[in-house]
């Protein structure tokens, strides 16, 4: 059953230490800064701040998720309204998440985005460490590039392209149902 977050229910996951609402003019009242666990419960959204970690379990976010540099997000059966953005984040995993808009995660870490449905573009450049994309739907275009820390790409459905370029090591991966083209990196990949 999900519910919605009050400021009561906020209030007192202040008090617990795993959750906060923001000082900042940007965040409404049923926006929440997320530096620790958020279980099954409808939040307008989400920002986790640099350096900090933030676990979403079943969570419902009606807005985006913006994971800030350093920080860390682990999503886990969420749906995501909007859309999901890390920039220079420390890490980003999506695990048997829906997420309505784009996903774009750059300059950064890790990237983890696992049995996980994408309605729009799922942009993947310049991250330092692993970028994984297995058994997703993306209903747009994939582009990974400039990645450094390896990139694997498997038993994907994207409904437009998969495209890449300036990955290294080259990509890894295949089996991926793709409605477009396969191109420069990724040629290859479907099938």
């Amino acid at each position: 059953m999900r519910r919605t977050l009050s400021i009561a229910v906020v209030t007192a996951a202040v008090v617990g230490g795993g959750l906060s609402l923001g000082a900042a003019p940007a965040l409404a009242a049923d926006d929440v800064r997320c530096t620790g666990a958020i279980g099954a419960v409808e939040v307008k959204s989400v920002l986790v701040p640099e350096d900090a970690t933030c676990t979403l379990n079943g969570t419902t976010v009606l807005g985006d998720v913006t994971v800030l540099e350093d920080a860390s997000l682990n999503a886990r059966d969420v749906e995501v309204r909007g859309g999901v953005q890390g920039q220079r984040a420390a890490a980003v995993a999506l695990g048997n998440a829906q997420v309505r808009g784009n996903v774009k995660v750059q300059d950064g870490g890790s990237a983890t985005i696992g049995g996980t449905t994408i309605g729009g573009d799922l942009q993947l450049t310049k991250n330092d460490s692993t970028v994984q994309v297995t058994n997703s739907s993306v209903g747009n275009n994939l582009d990974a590039s400039e990645n450094t820390g390896g990139v694997e790409v498997s038993h994907n459905w994207i409904r437009s392209n998969l495209t890449g370029q300036d990955n290294v090591p080259a990509p890894v991966g295949g089996d991926n149902v793709v409605g477009g083209t396969a191109e420069k990196q990724f040629e290859g990949f479907e099938g």
